[in-house]
Formats: C-alpha cells, sequence, structure tokens
C-alpha cells in the first residue's frame, strides 16, 4: 500500500463525479424552467437542487482527502453522508408526494442513493485507516499520488477519444460530402475534443511507466492547459451552432446549456491542475528537506480499484434488484427523474438478461476491493475482471451497438438519449479492458527523481 492508501486517488475521483452531478443536476434543475417546459417545475426543481447540494458536499469529502481538513480528514465524509441520507429522504418524499410509486423502486431508488456513502463510511473505518481519522491531512504517497492520477487519466483518456470518435464519424455519415458551415463547425469541435482526449491519454501513459517524474507532470500540464482552451472554444461553439439554427436564435436555456457545456469540460482538467501544481510547488518549498520522488507500491493501481468499485456498487444497486423485480416499473421510474432525456433509464441494464449485469458488476466490485486493499491476489482477480467482464459486456451490447450503426447512418447522434447510450457502452469496455492492461503491465523499478525548478511553474 502507498504511505496515503490511495486516498489521494479516491479524492480525485469523488471531485470529478461531485462536479459533473453537480452540474448535471442544476441543470436539471433550472433547464424546465428556462426552456419553457409544461407543468412539474417545483418538483423537478427541489429534486435537481436537492441532488445539486449533495454532489457539492460529495466534491467538498473529495477535496478534504486530498489537501485536508481542519476537522479530520474524514469529517467531512461523516457530513456528505448525513447529507445524502436526508437527500434520499426529501427525493422520496418528492416522488411519492402526487402519485405513490411501487414499494420496489421506492427501495431500489434509496439504495441506489445510499449505496455508496455507506461502502464509503465502512471501507474508511478499516482499522488500518483510523489512525488517519484525526489528522488535518493525509500523508503524501511516495509518488506523491501521480501515477494513481495517470492510471484514471489513461481510462477516462481512452474513454473520451472512443467517444469523440464516434462523434466525428457520426457526424460525416450526418453531413456527408456537403459539410456547410454547421457541418465544419461541428466537426471541429468534435475533431478538437478528439485531439484533446488523445492528448490526456499520452499523459497518462507517460505518467504509469513511473519513471521520469519531469516528463509526466509536463505531459499533464500539456493536457489540462489544452483542456481549459478546447472548453471555452467548444462552449463558443455550441452557442455558435445554436444561434445560426433557424428558430432557436438568443434564448435563456441555449446560453443555459452553453454555460453547462464549459463546466462539465473544464471540471476534470481544472481538478488535475489544481492536484499537480499544488503537490509540486509543495516539494519545491521543501528544498532539499523534502521527501523523494520514488515509485509508490502500488504503481497507481488503487486508483483503479477505487474507480471499479464506486462504479461497481451503484451498477450493482440497479440491476441485481431489477434483475429480481422486473425492469418494466424501475426503467420507468429512472426515466421520469430524467426530463432531459441523458439515457439513466437504461442504466438498470438491456435487453437480455439482467443476471449477466449483474454478475458483471458483482465480479467489478471484487476486482476493485482487492485493488484498494492490494491483496496479493489483485492482478489475477484483475485479470478474470477483464476478461469475463469484456465478453459478457460484448455480448450483452452487440444489439445495441448494430443499432448505433444505423443510427449514426441515418441522423447523426440522435439526441441525449443515444449519446448517453454510447457513453455506458463506452465506458463499459473499456474499464475491463483497460483494467487488465494496467494490471498486467511491466513494472521497472524506478530510482529517486529529484524534480526540477521549472516544474510546477
Amino acid at each position: 500500500m502507498p504511505a496515503d492508501h490511495g486516498l489521494a486517488s479516491l479524492g480525485l475521483i469523488m471531485q470529478l463525479v461531485g462536479s459533473l452531478f453537480a452540474g448535471y443536476m442544476s441543470l436539471l434543475a433550472i433547464f424546465p424552467i428556462f426552456a419553457g417546459t409544461a407543468g412539474g417545475y417545483l418538483t423537478v426543481f427541489l429534486i435537481g437542487a436537492f441532488g445539486a447540494v449533495r454532489s457539492l458536499f460529495h466534491r467538498s469529502a473529495g477535496t478534504a482527502l486530498l489537501y485536508g481538513s481542519p476537522g479530520g480528514v474524514f469529517r467531512p465524509i461523516y457530513v456528505y453522508a448525513g447529507v445524502s441520507a436526508a437527500q434520499t429522504v426529501a427525493t422520496l418524499l418528492l416522488l411519492n408526494v402526487d402519485a405513490g410509486i411501487p414499494i420496489q423502486v421506492d427501495l431500489t431508488i434509496a439504495l441506489a442513493l445510499m449505496v455508496w456513502p455507506v461502502v464509503l463510511l465502512v471501507l474508511v473505518n478499516r482499522p488500518e485507516l483510523r489512525e488517519l481519522a484525526d489528522d488535518d491531512a493525509l500523508p503524501v504517497a511516495e509518488d506523491f499520488g501521480f501515477e494513481g492520477s495517470a492510471a484514471l487519466m489513461v481510462l477516462l483518456g481512452l474513454f473520451g477519444a472512443l467517444v469523440a470518435l464516434f462523434a466525428v464519424y457520426s457526424s460525416f455519415r450526418l453531413f456527408g460530402s456537403s459539410l456547410g458551415a454547421q457541418g465544419f463547425l461541428v466537426v471541429g469541435v468534435l475533431a478538437m475534443l478528439l485531439a484533446r482526449s488523445i492528448i490526456h491519454t499520452i499523459a497518462g501513459v507517460k505518467g504509469t511507466r513511473g519513471i521520469d517524474s519531469d516528463g509526466a507532470t509536463e505531459a499533464a500540464a500539456r493536457y489540462f492547459s489544452f483542456g481549459v482552451v478546447s472548453s471555452v472554444i467548444a462552449g463558443g461553439a455550441l452557442l455558435i451552432l445554436f444561434f445560426s439554427m433557424p428558430g432557436i436564435g438568443l434564448q435563456p436555456a441555449i446560453l443555459l446549456l452553453g454555460c453547462a457545456a464549459v463546466y462539465l469540460l473544464l471540471a476534470w482538467p481544472l481538478i488535475l491542475r489544481r492536484f499537480y501544481t499544488e503537490r509540486n510547488f509543495s516539494a519545491l518549498l521543501s528544498g532539499a528537506e523534502g521527501p523523494s520522488y520514488r515509485r509508490a507500491p502500488d504503481a497507481g493501481m488503487t486508483a483503479v480499484g477505487w474507480l471499479l468499485l464506486s462504479l461497481g456498487v451503484v451498477q450493482l444497486s440497479l440491476t441485481l434488484p431489477a434483475a429480481l423485480t422486473g425492469l418494466g416499473a424501475l426503467s420507468g421510474a429512472l426515466r421520469a427523474l430524467d426530463p432531459l432525456n441523458t439515457g439513466v433509464g437504461q442504466m438498470a441494464g438491456g435487453d437480455r438478461s439482467l443476471w449477466w449485469s449483474a454478475g458483471i458488476a458483482l465480479a467489478q466490485v471484487w476486482a476493485g476491493l482487492e485493488l484498494v486493499r492490494m491483496t496479493d491476489r489483485y492482478r489475477l482477480v484483475a485479470t478474470i475482471y477483464g476478461a469475463i467482464a469484456s465478453v459478457i459486456t460484448l455480448y450483452l451490447m452487440w444489439p445495441e451497438l448494430r443499432e448505433l450503426e444505423q443510427l449514426a447512418a441515418s441522423n447523426g447522434m440522435g439526441g441525449f438519449g443515444s449519446t448517453a447510450s454510447y457513453f455506458r457502452m463506452a465506458m463499459s469496455l473499456l474499464l475491463p479492458i483497460g483494467t487488465i492492461m494496467l494490471a498486467n503491465r511491466k513494472l521497472m523499478p524506478a530510482a529517486q527523481a529529484q524534480f526540477r525548478s521549472s516544474v510546477g511553474e
């Protein structure tokens, strides 16, 4: 285990997820009002507002793991768990205020909303972590947490590249040979986002080698610098695209969508920039008395474990009850919670038996726990999970892949729902494949490295 027990990587993940959901839940609360959608303002607004508040506490708990907290490094996690419980109760009351929904749906929603806070509380109260509970900050890992963040960058970068590549392909199929001004704008922005994801992945690969701290840090700096610029350009291009469409023009809802797009694209680059800058700057201030960089014992794999575990427990909380009680009522309830039609109703599973999806989620949770604890069999379990999940996921999603191919040939991405479906498939395929690659990569012993004065400037 690294000196920080991999909790810095957990902090990065919680910051990212908290930021993304805070943006989405805020959009969920406000968008129907600006868009002039008929009815249901108050209920949707309150559900979105409570979700946004919970997400901010989620992000705050992750920030404390990275940069400390005056009341103890784990105290914000307890606060987040309490806020999550209150938000879950409020959400269920709002959903049942007009017309009651089936009890099994209520229980499933409650389980999905509370499973991660409960799992998090259990894991941070392990005996080996209790001595850290009252500290203001976690000890810094041997590699400052850089290899764990690099492993996350590899997985997220590959995911972004796959999504952007499909978007570029769909755009060419949609516009054909006559792109026009709007077509050039769309393809140009998507190509820029594809380049951003490639830079992201390359920076992550350099970081997972664990042998060149300066080179990995500089590659990461190139990514988040380009990420900030590309986010602003993409938001501006989106607004121009909407303004140029007949009948849309300058509307509050369009401005809201543009701001939301910029915020979501900026979240991860800004999180990484602060993380790398503060860790490098702290090392420079320490001078000769500061710790020397060396490879952490986990080689960044605890970060992969936290990512697998967090996604796995949520997926299991949705698929297992749906497999036991039937999919129809649950999918309907999830779609009711998703007026923006982002495809969240499909998270409970596809057309084939849900027991396959539940089995994959269970294997993912198992692999995540083995990696978080860095047991002697972590590499074997990660490989078993990756191989089984890759084959079964491809089997389950093959019909949807064929439908997306037809969709790309006919009318492009097909709206939020189809895009979210592709996001889910891309992540479901990349997680097991990426886990196999990272768990079985050849680890070279790394000598201690000193920081150059230019790093972190």
